[in-house]
């Protein structure tokens, strides 16, 4: 059986080498691609996911301002609640603290005092 025998020149080794570095960097540079394409998808869905939460931040923001703006509407004017109380304090005392009696009879007092406190927590008369 004849043998066949390569006899390969230092040229021919370094021609091969070359070969074989060329290639397995092209395939080096093809899954650095793939993982480039992949990294890039992963970025535009952050960068969505940030886009809804810059919306919700939006949102959340005028909802607070809405509601600080019904606060202050709905807020007491502290000065005038305390200067209205000054002037209907004494009027409230008045009217609670004067029982009228008819006579000094037992049974008067009693129905005097039960007409004051019907006014006070019924707040009729």
């Amino acid at each position: 059986m004849p043998s066949i025998s390569f006899q390969f020149d230092l040229k021919t080794y370094i021609y091969i080498a070359l070969v074989v570095i060329f290639l397995g960097g092209g395939f080096y540079i093809n899954s650095l691609s793939n993982d480039i394409v992949l990294l890039k998808k992963d970025i535009a869905t952050k960068d969505a996911t940030i886009e809804i939460k810059n919306g919700q931040i939006t949102a959340l923001a005028a909802a607070v301002d809405r509601q600080s703006e019904a606060i202050k509407q709905n807020a007491l004017d502290t000065k005038a609640s305390i200067d209205k109380l000054a002037e209907t304090a004494p009027k409230i005392i008045e009217k609670y603290s004067t029982i009228k009696v008819k006579d000094d009879s037992c049974q008067a007092k009693l129905d005097a005092m039960n007409a004051t406190l019907d006014l006070f927590y019924k707040g009729t008369k």
